[in-house]
C-alpha cells in the first residue's frame, strides 16, 4: 500500500529548469535547486501552467481561466506571480512578463 501510494505521489512530480536553477514541482512544493519552497495552491497551479505552456506565451485570461476558473481580474495574476517570484529566489528570473501578452518560462 505505501509502495502504491509513493509511486502514483512521484508520477506527479514535474522536473524542469527555471532561470537557469533545477526544480521539481510537487503538489504545492517546489524543489529549487534542491532546496524546499512550499507555495499555494493557486501559486503551483500558476506555476505548472507556465512550464507546460512553454516555449509559448499564456495571456493573463487565459491563467485566469486555467486556475481560477474565470473568476477574478488580471491584477489578481499579476499579485500570484510576485508572490511566485519572491517564494522563487533567483529561479524566479525564468518567470518572464510578455509585454502586451502575458507571461512564459524561460530555463
Amino acid at each position: 500500500m505505501i509502495r502504491t501510494l509513493t509511486d502514483a505521489l512521484g508520477q506527479r512530480e514535474t522536473a524542469s529548469t527555471l532561470g537557469g536553477r533545477r526544480l521539481t514541482l510537487r503538489g504545492t512544493a517546489v524543489l529549487v535547486e534542491g532546496v524546499a519552497v512550499h507555495l499555494s495552491s493557486r501559486e503551483a497551479a500558476l506555476l505548472q501552467a507556465v512550464l507546460a505552456c512553454r516555449p509559448g506565451v499564456l495571456s493573463k485570461q487565459e491563467l485566469l481561466d486555467s486556475v481560477w476558473q474565470g473568476v477574478g481580474d488580471g491584477h489578481l495574476v499579476e499579485v500570484t506571480v510576485a508572490r511566485l517570484r519572491k517564494r522563487l529566489g533567483a529561479a524566479a528570473a525564468g518567470i518572464v512578463s510578455v509585454p502586451r501578452r502575458g507571461y512564459t518560462a524561460r530555463g
